[in-house]
């Protein structure tokens, strides 16, 4: 399991770096596609949570930083008689491969959330810490209707720490493998 988690962290380091340091070059060839904008996460707001992220431009790369929060569903934690909810912030590093913020994209993220997680029948909580790095990749479609743009993308989280929770004798089993797929929603100045 070590081994894992530094073989991990090694691969997405090694990707982040790569990324990082020809972002000058690509800056330099883009230095008129610089610009800020806002998205959110209209889906994490339907299930009753909330996603708010602004991004920086910088030629072919798109810096963000969010914060997020959810109650997340049993449907998708899959414990039954356990209740669990998170809140967060994170980063991401986005390339998109046209060298200006449209169309595909590839990048890493990483971020920090308090879980908790409640034993339903007894009523008693558990909060934990947990570290998250992972790949993502999208597309960006800049809809023509002003600076308003649509990203539909899909990432896979590694969570550093994760583990089980016991409480009241009963398990709430964690993966450290965390499949995301979304859309944001959001709007370029």
């Amino acid at each position: 399991m070590k081994q894992q988690i530094l073989t991990f962290t090694f691969a997405v380091t090694t990707i982040l770096f790569f990324s990082l340091s020809s972002a000058s070059q690509t800056q330099a060839q883009s230095t008129h596609d610089r610009g800020f904008d806002i998205d959110i996460d209209p889906i994490v707001f339907a299930l009753n949570g909330f996603s708010f992220h602004g991004g920086y431009i910088a030629g072919a790369y798109r810096f963000d930083l969010g914060v997020f929060g959810l109650d997340i569903p049993e449907w998708l934690h899959g414990n039954e008689d356990f209740d669990s909810s998170f809140i967060g912030a994170g980063w991401k590093v986005d390339r998109f491969f046209k060298g200006y913020a449209d169309g595909f994209f590839a990048g890493v993220d990483g971020g920090v959330s308090r879980i908790t997680v409640t034993h339903t029948a007894a009523d008693v909580d558990k909060d934990r810490i947990q570290y998250m790095l992972g790949l993502r990749g999208g597309y960006r479609w800049n809809t023509g209707l002003g600076n308003l743009f649509v990203t539909p993308w899909i990432g896979l989280g590694y969570t550093l720490n994760a583990k089980d929770v016991e409480i009241e004798g009963d398990i709430f089993e964690s993966s450290s493998l965390t499949p995301f797929p979304t859309v944001h929603i959001g709007w370029r100045f």
